[in-house]
């Protein structure tokens, strides 16, 4: 089954915070895993060379999005940026699957131009790992 994007909120936290914020007007985002290492075990009696898996880098999440500097979502994002504590992020998907992670606001920009709107771009790195909570069941109808 295909899930339309449209409606996909994505969230911030900031650290002390017990509620979400919902970034605002966000036109696309991108959650990118990072690459596990591998380690090379091979020995000078190996045949072939061989290999484990080292720890998983987490990766990135990259958003694109319209830039209004009163939004709170927006004002989070800019305050975790200048933090060295971790913030809170969610997506909350139109399924209302979650995928919940920490992470920094490694870079932020915004951006404008000649007959448009005001934009923004983030990249956060990701740390620990990522939790996915899987649909709310809809409840059958009588």
């Amino acid at each position: 089954m295909a899930l339309l994007a449209q409606g996909t909120k994505i969230q911030i936290q900031a650290p002390g915070s017990a509620d979400y914020t919902d970034v605002a007007c966000i036109q696309n985002y991108g959650l990118e895993l990072g690459e596990r290492n591998t380690i090379d075990t091979t020995c000078l009696d190996s045949s072939t060379r061989e290999f484990k898996f080292g720890l998983p880098g987490e990766g990135t999440f990259n958003l694109e999005l319209q830039y209004d500097p009163q939004s709170e979502g927006i004002k989070q994002l800019e305050e975790s940026y200048a933090s060295s504590e971790p913030y809170k992020f969610k997506i909350v998907y139109t399924d209302t699957t979650e995928k919940d992670f920490d992470g920094y606001v490694v870079s932020f920009s915004d951006n404008g131009e000649i007959d448009n709107v005001y934009t923004a771009s983030a990249s956060i790195q990701i740390t620990g790992g990522i939790t996915t909570t899987p649909p709310t069941p809809k409840k059958k109808s009588k």
